[in-house]
């Protein structure tokens, strides 16, 4: 996928046990086409101007309900409020000006006028995730045979993109040694990925941990407190050897990816024991169903 990648995405199970397909909040601007190439069902009417949005959406409601992408930042039940580019909802009645939608964030009903939804569907000051005015829906006319992805595969594949960049930054430390002016480039290039990842900003870890607190889910909200915490402190004190112009010695260099692979190899354990608590429940259902079955 080209701005994106499903296992590095958030995915909103409930947006997803809503109209069968998961929902993913992209880190730019959202690919349909390669969201289509995964889920062909998926269909998406681009308007040029909000009136004809209107007029989508009242004709898509004459056959049921509407999945529509809005900013979430004008949402003020989700707190803190700011800017998360793509925010789904589900408008399933009108009248006259008005909307009433489902939102899967607080399992609430809501009512939206068609000004709201006008500022709520507005290219954002600077423009950055603007999605334009459209619509997406499940058009059940389009037959798929290709598996669902489920929470399991998508914890598959997150186990093996964590241990593939456990393999590539051990590999630096095999390499021949480089000057200390490389190895200081190179410390520059990882401290500003690490200063604009997704456990440093208002996003990915940090938006788990209050989607966890949100849902009283307290131990998660713990470890991914623990995790962040981790990250963060590596980063501050290796920008402070950096901002002291301390030499970057190979030495150095090696401690500081030992010291990243320890954060990694704690987030491969924890989505182990996740794909485990999901996989053992999977099998607990699957029983279930055999012994109801059975009688």
């Amino acid at each position: 996928m080209s701005n994106y990648s499903v296992t590095r995405a958030w995915i909103d199970t409930k947006m997803a046990d809503s109209f069968d397909v998961p929902i993913i909040y992209p880190s730019w601007f959202p690919n349909f086409n390669a969201l289509q190439e995964l889920y062909p069902q998926l269909r998406t009417v681009q308007a040029n101007d909000f009136k004809e949005y209107l007029s989508v959406i009242h004709e898509r409601l004459a056959r049921g309900s509407v999945v529509t992408a809005i900013d979430r930042y004008h949402l003020d039940y989700i707190k803190p409020q700011r800017h998360m580019g793509a925010h789904y909802i589900i408008i399933h009645d009108a009248f006259d000006t008005l909307f009433m939608y489902f939102d899967p964030y607080d399992r609430g009903e809501h009512v939206v006028s068609a000004e709201e939804l006008e500022a709520w569907t507005s290219p954002s000051h600077p423009s950055v995730q603007y999605m334009g005015y459209s619509v997406t829906f499940i058009d059940p006319s389009v037959d798929s045979k290709r598996p669902p992805l489920t929470l399991e595969t998508i914890l598959d594949q997150r186990i093996a993109n964590i241990r593939t960049t456990i393999r590539n930054i051990g590999g630096f430390k095999v390499t021949a040694p480089l000057s200390s002016r490389a190895y200081r480039f190179f410390l520059k290039l990882a401290l500003g990925g690490m200063s604009n990842s997704d456990f440093n900003k208002k996003n990915g870890r940090l938006e788990n941990k209050e989607f966890f607190i949100h849902k009283r889910m307290l131990i998660s909200a713990a470890l991914e407190t623990a995790i962040i915490g981790y990250y963060q402190a590596l980063l501050r004190a290796f920008e402070w050897i950096y901002i002291k112009d301390v030499e970057i010695t190979r030495r150095r260099w090696i401690v500081f990816m030992n010291l990243y692979i320890i954060g990694l190899r704690i987030e491969l354990s924890r989505y182990q024991a996740l794909k485990a608590i999901v996989h053992g429940a999977r099998i607990e259902s699957r029983g279930r169903n055999f012994l109801e079955a059975m009688r």
